[in-house]
């Protein structure tokens, strides 16, 4: 009785995100920052105190992200879809902390984006090796 490769997928995926949610649960609460349900539930206006060269690059790497979706699945390449779709939230959530970090450190906002970064960052390596294998 042997595992096949989609479900190391899924249990790869699962311990990801339950490693994620301990890290930001735990480890920001004993930092006595925001928890992951407060950072997660927050009510904001999107767009208020924004960087706009920020901005500007978010817009860019959304269309581009529409134009890898759109080449995806013109060529083919269907499995790759759901990685270009973590990678642009991965990319997307490392602007936003080095925003964050730039210009409100006070805050400590920025390591919330940035373990968010890294744990799509991992989950999209996960679906890659295993739609590669």
């Amino acid at each position: 009785m042997g595992f096949e490769l989609k479900d190391l997928v899924v249990i790869g995926l699962l311990l990801i995100l339950l490693s994620a949610f301990l890290v930001c649960e735990f480890w920001m609460r004993r930092r006595k920052q925001q928890s992951f349900r407060e950072q997660l539930f927050k009510t904001q206006n999107m767009l208020k105190d924004r960087n706009q060269v920020i901005l500007v690059v978010e817009i860019h790497l959304f269309v581009a992200f529409i134009v890898c979706m759109i080449v995806s699945v013109v060529t083919g390449l269907l499995m790759l879809q759901s990685f270009i779709m973590l990678m642009f939230f991965s990319i997307l959530h490392f602007l936003r902390g080095i925003e964050h970090w730039k210009f409100k450190r006070k805050v400590n906002e920025y390591q919330h984006y940035w373990l968010a970064s890294f744990f799509t960052f991992c989950s999209a390596l996960v679906i890659l090796f295993g739609s590669i294998i």
